[in-house]
């Protein structure tokens, strides 16, 4: 019996000892081992029992240390994880007021921003649209025929250029002058039907009467002005007098006309194109203090271009 104590005892030491030694690898206290390890009074129960009786002390001695470790080991890892996850949500709560910020000055920013637009946008004025009525004056006689094709070509040019919305009138003139087309300036194949029928050259003709061609475009101003168009009139031709005087245009009394016209459409434009610069000359002299730079456009063929996009800005395009 004392061999088996002191056997016991030497088991019992070794055992203790690899124990604090585990223990001493994974940093736990000497006296959580003294304290979870099963008291002496296991020790001193193996002198009193059978073997049989001293192995199932050991076994559940053992059994008890082991317990213990795994569940001071569980604790660490629980107390480990439970660090971790702490960390983790004060670096996401950290992230998430960052966002917050950022999101809060970025509503502001932009805030701000629109602001300023709707105070800008509210001191805009958009200028009402406001169509155009355009009186075309094309001289078909016999000494503007050479030049005729172009100025036809050119007519449709100015269509394009203008707005659906718009409307025009055609009075083609030579040895009489009357009305062959109205309507859109976008019906290109009935203007082009209209000048090529009613422009040919008829050798039982003579003369332009540019000046009854003018009191029809007058009237077609003033009739505009009433429904609400801004009104203009483009000559093509080479303003040449010809033929019946009663008939022919009167510029020693044109400004006057045009003056009188201007009382009643006061934005009324006009433009003439082709002629001779002697004879644009002229006008200007005539008209230029009725109507100024911006309403009264002339160039002859060379410039025809640059008095197109001065001609659209005199609509107030």
């Amino acid at each position: 019996m004392k061999k088996i104590l002191i056997t016991s005892g030497v088991l019992f030491s070794f055992f203790l000892s690899a124990q604090t030694s585990k223990c001493a690898e994974i940093g736990m206290p000497d006296e959580i081992l003294l304290k979870d390890v099963v008291p002496l009074a296991h020790i001193s129960s193996l002198s009193a029992g059978t073997p049989e009786e001293n192995n199932q002390v050991k076994s559940d001695t053992l059994s008890s240390v082991f317990s213990s470790k795994d569940n001071v080991l569980e604790e660490d890892k629980n107390q480990v994880k439970s660090g971790k996850i702490n960390r983790i949500k004060t670096k996401k709560g950290i992230f998430m007021n960052k966002r917050l910020i950022i999101l809060g000055i970025l509503i502001l920013g932009i805030s701000v921003v629109l602001r300023l637009l709707w105070g800008a946008l509210k001191n805009v004025k958009l200028d009402d649209f406001k169509p155009a009525m355009v009186v075309f004056v094309v001289d078909s006689s016999a000494s503007n025929q050479k030049s005729l094709p172009e100025q036809k070509k050119f007519l449709k040019q100015i269509c394009t250029s203008l707005d659906p919305e718009d409307q025009i009138k055609i009075i083609k003139v030579s040895q009489e002058a009357y009305l062959i087309y109205e309507g859109t300036p976008h019906n290109n194949s009935g203007i082009t039907k209209a000048t090529d029928a009613f422009t040919q050259y008829n050798e039982k003709e003579y003369g332009t009467a540019y000046g009854e061609a003018l009191k029809k475009a007058f009237s077609y101003v003033l009739t505009a002005e009433k429904d609400g168009y801004t009104p203009a009139v483009v000559v093509l031709g080479d303003l040449e007098n010809e033929g019946d005087i009663t008939k022919q245009a009167d510029w020693a009394n044109m400004d006057k006309n045009v003056e009188n016209v201007k009382k009643y459409a006061p934005d009324v434009a006009m433009m003439f194109l082709w002629a001779h610069p002697q004879k644009l000359d002229m006008v200007k002299e005539k008209l230029n203090p009725v109507l100024g730079e911006k309403k009264l456009i002339l160039s002859p063929e060379q410039n025809a271009d640059r008095a197109l996009r001065s001609f659209i800005n005199a609509l107030g395009r």
